[in-house]
C-alpha cells in the first residue's frame, strides 16, 4: 500500500497532441495519457477529450493540435515520473502540469460564465434598476393618492361598524 496515499494533491494536466494522428489514434493516445496517471497511483476526477484547436503560435512547425486536459489526484512523489514520461512522448507537442490550490478549486466549482456574459448580466441589472427607479418616481404620487383613499375607506368602515 502506498504510504503517500493520504498526501495526494489535485493537479491539472493540459496537453496538445500532434495533428498528424487520426481521430481514433488521438482518442487512444488520450486514453494512454490517462492510463499513465492511473499507473502512477493517480485518480482522474475530470477529463476533457482532446479536440482540434488552432495554436497561438507554431510548435514544431505545427499550427494546429488536439487539446485535452485532466484533473487528477496524485502523490507529489509521482509527478516527476509523469512529467518525464510526457516529455519523452513525441506525439505530445506541449504539456503543462500544475498544482491546483484551494482558491482555484472553489473557482472550478462555480458555474463558468464568460466575461462577455458577465458584462451583459451586469448591464441588464443596471437597466432593471433604472426602470424600477423610473416607475417608483413617477408612481409615487399615485401611491400617495391610493394611500389616502384607503384611509378614507377605513374611516367609513369604522363609522359603519360603530353604529
Amino acid at each position: 500500500m502506498d504510504t503517500e496515499a493520504g498526501n495526494k494533491k489535485l493537479y491539472e494536466l493540459s496537453y496538445f497532441i500532434t495533428p498528424d494522428l487520426k481521430d481514433e489514434e488521438v482518442a487512444l493516445h488520450a486514453q494512454s495519457v490517462k492510463n499513465l496517471i492511473v499507473s502512477h497511483a493517480g485518480d482522474v476526477s475530470k477529463e476533457e477529450a482532446p479536440h482540434k484547436r488552432r495554436l497561438a503560435y507554431p510548435i514544431r512547425h505545427k499550427t494546429q493540435g488536439y487539446f485535452g486536459y485532466l484533473h487528477f489526484h496524485a502523490s507529489p512523489v509521482k509527478i516527476s515520473e509523469i512529467k518525464n514520461t510526457l516529455s519523452l512522448d513525441k506525439s505530445i507537442l506541449r504539456h503543462l502540469l500544475v498544482t491546483v490550490d484551494a482558491k482555484q478549486i472553489t473557482q472550478m466549482q462555480k458555474p463558468y460564465q464568460s466575461a462577455a456574459l458577465q458584462e451583459k448580466l451586469k448591464r441588464t441589472a443596471i437597466d432593471k434598476e433604472k426602470i424600477k427607479q423610473t416607475i417608483f418616481k413617477e408612481g409615487a404620487p399615485q401611491l400617495e393618492e391610493k394611500k389616502l383613499e384607503l384611509e378614507e375607506l377605513d374611516k367609513k368602515l369604522e363609522e359603519i361598524l360603530n353604529k
